[in-house]
Parts: structure tokens; sequence; C-alpha cells
């Protein structure tokens, strides 16, 4: 019975440090896809073409158009709410 218990602590013990590591890891890959869309709001900035863009970053040109479309979309809305137009 305390082999149980103690597999039994052991298994929930691994589950959470998994648990703890996967959340790690998303917060990780969240911060870095936001620094690569802002790298690449600032290429399209500097007049780069978005075929350009793709094949430096390895996404498609239409997931490079929608990371410029839509952190675009949220400069406009900060602006707009800045300006008190929103």
């Amino acid at each position: 019975m305390f082999t149980m218990r103690t597999d039994h602590q052991t298994a929930l013990g691994r589950v959470r440090a998994l648990a703890a590591a996967a959340n790690r890891s998303q917060q990780l890959a969240d911060d870095d896809r936001e620094a690569r869309d802002a790298a690449i709001e600032e290429a399209e900035g500097q007049g780069m073409s978005v075929r350009e863009i793709a094949n430096a970053s390895g996404l498609s040109v239409g997931g490079v158009q929608g990371v410029i479309l839509k952190r675009t979309a949220a400069r406009q809305k900060r602006l707009r709410e800045g300006a008190g137009l929103a």
C-alpha cells in the first residue's frame, strides 16, 4: 500500500513538472513568435518585399501578409484609441 501511494505521488509530481515545463515552453514560443512578427513588421516598413520576408522567415507569402495585416490593424487601433477616436 505504501509503495502504491509513493508511485501515485511520483506520477503526480511528474505530471506537475511536465505541465510546468510545457507551460514555460508555450510562453517562450509565444515570446519568440511576437519577436518574429515585430521583425517582419520592421522589415516590411523598411521596404523589403513580402516574398523576401517570407523566404527569410520560412513563412508563406500569405503568412507574412497575415502577420503584417494583424500588426498594422493593432497599431492603427492603438493610434485611434490614443487620439480618443475609438
